[in-house]
């Protein structure tokens, strides 16, 4: 019997040892980042309050930081190797903020990780931040049910959906990423000039 345990022993020991060559190596991940905000200064009126920028809800894949893409109506999937450096809609947020900063209309402003109480909250819900294929061509399409609230009252003063889709020149992971980047500028520049009149209107019905 011992004849039989022996080169057993011997033939595991070995393949643990050489565990490294027997194992598939790790793939490399690709890791990036929402391109910087290039919102330009507004010419626009200052508005003077105190606005918070809030993380918006999200759910399922949007909620993470995998790059999500839909390749066929109704079908959902991830770029292999490659997703955000963070959650999406915390990416979102930041990229809003510095986007309202570049604008300057508001500059009071703050996120919801500051800790401090604003006038008014802009939040929301992510309703898409994908790669769709529409007649086999790859584009962004970024959607958001954007919500203006009085942090006073906690009421709602308006509320409305914004959708923006961007080609994307090429079908390679850094070609989305950059037709991310556009989308989201032309979407926070359309959600920046709603929140400003939003905000004029109620002040002018508060006067």
């Amino acid at each position: 019997m011992n004849c039989f345990i022996r080169p057993l022993c011997l033939l595991l020991a070995t393949v643990l040892l050489g565990g490294c060559s027997v194992l598939p190596e790790p793939r490399s991940q690709y890791i990036y980042r929402l391109p910087p905000s290039t919102v330009g200064v507004s010419q626009g009126q200052g508005i003077d309050v105190a606005l918070r920028i809030a993380r918006p809800s999200a759910g399922g894949l949007l909620d993470g930081a995998r790059i999500v893409v839909v390749p066929e109506s109704n079908q959902f999937s991830v770029y292999q190797d490659a997703r955000w450096y963070s959650q999406a809609p915390l990416m979102w947020r930041d990229h809003l903020l510095d986007s309202f900063r570049n604008d300057g209309r508001i500059r009071r402003l703050s996120s919801d990780g500051d800790g401090v109480q604003p006038d008014f909250e802009l939040g929301g819900t992510l309703r898409a931040f994908q790669s769709e294929y529409h007649d086999g061509v790859p584009h962004v399409v970024i959607s958001i049910d954007a919500r203006l609230v009085d942090n006073g009252n906690k009421r709602i003063i308006s509320g409305s959906r914004f959708t923006v889709t961007e080609a994307v020149r090429g079908t390679q992971v850094p070609e989305v990423v950059a037709a991310f980047g556009k989308a989201s500028d032309t979407l926070a520049e359309e959600i920046i000039d709603w929140t400003c009149r939003q905000l004029q209107k109620n002040r002018q019905v508060s006067r």
